[in-house]
């Protein structure tokens, strides 16, 4: 599946390099392309079985919270046990929850299940009500590429509350995603009407979208040459901030515990392990 979807790509790529107009059907094929590489990473991965552990292990403890719901599960199960080995077998798992001592993992094939479960909603959008431009970079300067190429950037969101600062498609008008085609052009897309454009950028633009690949890089940055790469790891050193602030956002759970009361959402926040290096390769 996720061979046939680069497959189809491969062309909308090679037009939108050379500034050639997609037709309707290359939009829809290059948009499933740009949410697949989002959601197809080790790290996404990982955000995404966290975020189905989180929720279903919230949803096992509100059943465990119930007393009178595990009754009559027990019930329905036909099980011997009175009410009072019941409800002490209730507590006990529910502490057991709430302590961490047991919980749920979801299976690799729920993982990649993930990639496809919301395409439905999240293609049409990319390529009917996203802008996309062709940058295109100065003689003498090119983009990068990583293990982790699209990087999508909210200048705002370090400006929002804490339980509203991640990153999506479309979580405020200014997000710009970026994903390097070649040396010589990078998409750029932003919220906006379903246009497509030309756009010939300077170093400096080059460098910082150079910069967002970086942040959102694994293990590894690729370029047309060693010291492309070079250039990059050196800017990376001397702005530190600006790498900080295109690394990509982990997603967050908020959580109400009750629906009638005035009480403040819980929040659950997950960033797994990144390595903490960037091996320099060539293309």
């Amino acid at each position: 599946m996720l061979s046939r979807i680069e497959s189809d790509a491969a062309e909308p790529i090679r037009k939108l390099v050379e500034g050639i107009p997609l037709t309707v059907l290359e939009r829809e094929s290059m948009a499933f392309f740009l949410h697949v590489q989002r959601e197809r990473t080790p790290t996404s991965r990982a955000w995404h079985a966290f975020l189905a552990e989180t929720i279903l292990l919230e949803e096992l403890k509100a059943k465990l919270s119930s007393p009178e719901f595990i009754q009559q599960r027990f019930r329905d199960d036909n099980d011997p046990k009175s009410q009072a080995e019941v409800e002490q077998w209730r507590t006990e798992m529910l502490s057991a929850a709430e302590n961490g001592d047991i919980g749920v993992e979801p299976s690799q094939n729920r993982e990649v299940a993930q990639i496809f479960l919301v395409a439905d909603k999240i293609v049409p959008n990319l390529a009917h009500a996203m802008t996309w431009r062709s940058l295109r970079a100065p003689e003498g300067s090119g983009f990068i590429c990583s293990d982790n190429p699209l990087n999508l950037y909210d200048p705002g969101a370090a400006n929002r509350p804490k339980m509203h600062a991640g990153v999506g498609w479309v979580s405020s008008m200014a997000v710009e995603a970026t994903l390097p085609l070649d040396p010589r052009v990078c998409l750029l897309v932003t919220p906006g009407p379903a246009l497509w454009r030309i756009e010939d950028v300077d170093a400096k633009r080059v460098t910082e979208i150079n910069l967002r690949t970086y942040a959102s890089a694994q293990q590894f940055i690729y370029g047309p040459s060693q010291q492309s790469v070079q250039q990059v790891r050196q800017a990376a050193k001397t702005g530190r901030a600006l790498v900080e602030a295109f690394r990509p956002r982990p997603p967050q759970v908020t959580i109400f515990d009750e629906l009638h009361e005035p009480k403040p959402p819980r929040v659950i926040t997950h960033r797994p392990p990144r390595k903490s290096f960037i091996h320099p390769r060539k293309k």
